[in-house]
C-alpha cells in the first residue's frame, strides 16, 4: 500500500540514484529545501524525506545546514508535522495489521492510490471493531463505495473516509441494547406510559416494543445479522465490471421549492473548474486540483451544514 510518505521516499530515492556521489546527494536534498520550504504545508513530505536522509547519512551537516536558513524554525515546523503524522499512520497501520492480520489492503476496483491519515485512521477504528474479519469488511466498503457512486452525485471512485464510518456507525448502532435490554426502570417507565395510552384508548399503544426503523438505503447490509463465512462470497460483486450497470448520475437532492441543494451545487462548480482546467491545458494546476478532491473533497462537503445537503 501507498501513502504520501511512502510515495514521497520512492519519489525522493529516484532522484537520488541519479546521482553519482554523497556530497551531490547531500546537495540535492539541500536543494530540495531550500526550494521547497517556504511551501511546506504543500510539500511538507518532500521536505521531511530530504531531512531525514540528510540526519541519516550525517546528522552534523544536517544541523548546520538548518542553522544555515533564513528561517531554520520554518524547517522544524515542518519535519516535526510530518513527523507527528508519520507516527499516527504508523500507529493505524499496526492497528490493521493486528486486527486484520490476512487482509492485502485492497478494495478490489475501489483501492485508494494513496491513503490520507484521516482514511488510516478511520480504518483503524473499524479493525479495531471488527478483529479477524478483514476480507468482509472489505467487501462491504466497497459495496459502499459503489452505492455512493450510484445514489450520490460524488465521482471519487476510491474509498473515502465518508464510506468508512458509514460502516462504524452502523456497527455502533448494531451494537446498541435491543429494546428488551433495557434497564428495567425504564422499561418500566415506559410500560407505565403504554398504559396511560391505553387507559385513553390510544393507538400508540404499538410504540411500547421500541422497534427501530428499517435502514432502506440501496445496497445497505446490516451487520448486526450474522455474516457469510466465505471472504469470496462477499467480493465477488466487488470486482464486477463496472461497465455493465454504469453508476446513474442522480438528478441531485432537491429542497421544497426545487432548487437543487447547495451541497451539489458547490460540487458542480468544482467539477466544472476541474474539467476547465483540463481543457485549458493547465497540467500543474489540474494535477493540484485533482489531488485536493481525492483526499478533502469529500470531507469537506460532509462537514457543510445538514440544511446546505
Amino acid at each position: 500500500m501507498a501513502t504520501e510518505y511512502t510515495v514521497a521516499k520512492a519519489a525522493l530515492a529516484a532522484l537520488l540514484a541519479e546521482r553519482s556521489d554523497d556530497r551531490a546527494r547531500q546537495s540535492l536534498c539541500e536543494q530540495q529545501i531550500r526550494n521547497k520550504i517556504v511551501l511546506h504545508s504543500a510539500q511538507g513530505w518532500q521536505i521531511f524525506c530530504a531531512w531525514e536522509w540528510l540526519e541519516q547519512h550525517d546528522r552534523l551537516r544536517a544541523e548546520g545546514f538548518r542553522q544555515s536558513l533564513a528561517l531554520p524554525e520554518q524547517l522544524t515546523t515542518c519535519v516535526f508535522g510530518c513527523g507527528e503524522t508519520l507516527r499516527r499512520e504508523h500507529a493505524a497501520r499496526r492497528a490493521v495489521d493486528l486486527a486484520w492480520a490476512d487482509w492485502d489492503w485492497t478494495f478490489g476496483t475501489y483501492t485508494p492510490l494513496k491513503f490520507s491519515i484521516g482514511l488510516l485512521e478511520k480504518l483503524a477504528m473499524l479493525a479495531r471493531m471488527t478483529p479477524g474479519e478483514g476480507w468482509m469488511i472489505a467487501g462491504e466498503l466497497g459495496r459502499r463505495v459503489r452505492t455512493r457512486l450510484q445514489t450520490t452525485s460524488s465521482t471519487i471512485r476510491s474509498l473515502q473516509p465518508r464510506d468508512v464510518e458509514s460502516v462504524v456507525e452502523e456497527i455502533r448502532r448494531s451494537r446498541l441494547p435491543r429494546g428488551d435490554d433495557r434497564p428495567a426502570a425504564a422499561a418500566a417507565a415506559s410500560a407505565g406510559h403504554a398504559g396511560s395510552r391505553v387507559s385513553r384508548g390510544s393507538i400508540e399503544l404499538g410504540r411500547a416494543e421500541g422497534r427501530p426503523l428499517s435502514d432502506r438505503s440501496s445496497g445497505v447490509v446490516d451487520l448486526a445479522f450474522p455474516r457469510r463465512s466465505s471472504s469470496l462470497d462477499l467480493l465477488d460483486q466487488l470486482e464486477l465490471d463496472l461497465s455493465r450497470s454504469p453508476p446513474r448520475r442522480p438528478s441531485g437532492n432537491r429542497n421544497p421549492r426545487g432548487r437543487r441543494s447547495l451541497h451539489d451545487r458547490i460540487r458542480t462548480m468544482i467539477e466544472r473548474e476541474a474539467r476547465r482546467e483540463t481543457r485549458d491545458n493547465r497540467r500543474t494546476v489540474a494535477q493540484a486540483s485533482a489531488d485536493w478532491r481525492e483526499r478533502h473533497e469529500e470531507a469537506w462537503l460532509d462537514a457543510l451544514p445538514d440544511h446546505w445537503k
